[in-house]
This record gives structure tokens, C-alpha cells and sequence, in this order.
């Protein structure tokens, strides 16, 4: 499950409209997220907690995230085509993502490593087609 941090400068219209635009891009490419919103202010104590921070080029510089939190830095707010351009980039370069046919799930995702005794994908939030076939490689490399 990937947490995503949308963040504006008094934390309620702008954030609450990034954070419903992403969640539903991801819910598209069918990857469960946990999905908030904050002030910039707030978002300063708390950026470290999530894989993804979305907020506007301005409002980006005043944030410093660990290197498991990446900072998205986005032109145009209301754009959908760029946030997820760049949501996808991220999981697609970062993370390893390249669609459910294509899982690496056996690689280490958001700073967490894979639970061989889970009954779903930690990177998605749930089981895919393809789970046997990752739980058994994730289980023949820990031998």
C-alpha cells in the first residue's frame, strides 16, 4: 500500500483536491493507497511517514524527506495528466512498479521488507494473478 501526503499552503481546498486526484489514479492502476492531506506547516513534522508528498513547485522546497519519501513537485495543480505522469514515474522507477504482469514484489517497497506470510502484496494492498509465482520467488531467495 503506498501512503500519499498531498499538501497545499492552509491544508483544506487545494490538498483535499490533489489528494482526491491522486487516489483515484491510483485506485485506475488498482494500487491501494492511504491518502491525507496537510498544511505545509504540519506537513514539515510528518513528510518522513509517507512514500509519495505531492504539493505545488513553491510549496516543495520548504519540505525535506528522507530518500524512502519522495517530493512531487507539480506545475499545474489541477492537471491530471501531470500528477500522474509523475505518480507513475515515481512507482515505475523507484519502486520497481511495472504493472501488475510485470511484479517485482520480491523487492524491498517503501522501506519494508516483503512478509513471506502475508496473504496479499504489500505494494498493492491485495492479491494479485500473479502472487503465487511472486510469494514463491520471495520464498526460494531467503533460503
Amino acid at each position: 500500500m503506498i501512503k500519499l501526503l498531498a499538501v497545499c499552503g492552509n491544508g483544506m481546498g487545494t490538498s483535499t483536491m490533489m489528494k482526491m486526484k491522486a487516489k483515484k489514479i491510483l485506485d485506475a492502476h488498482n494500487i491501494e493507497c492511504q491518502a491525507e492531506n496537510c498544511s505545509v506547516g504540519q506537513a514539515k513534522s510528518i513528510v518522513n511517514n509517507y512514500d509519495i508528498v505531492i504539493a505545488s513547485t513553491h510549496l516543495i522546497g520548504q519540505l525535506k524527506a528522507k530518500e524512502s519519501t519522495t517530493l512531487v513537485a507539480l506545475k499545474n495543480i489541477m492537471d491530471v495528466k501531470e500528477m500522474e505522469a509523475q505518480m507513475m514515474a515515481v512507482l515505475k522507477n523507484k519502486m520497481n512498479y511495472k504493472g501488475e504482469d510485470n511484479c517485482e514484489t520480491s523487492r524491498l517497497f517503501t522501506g519494508k521488507q516483503f512478509n513471506i506470510n502475508s496473504s496479499k502484496c504489500e505494494f498493492l494492498g491485495r492479491s494479485c494473478k500473479n502472487w503465487n509465482r511472486c510469494i514463491s520467488a520471495v520464498r526460494s531467495n531467503r533460503k
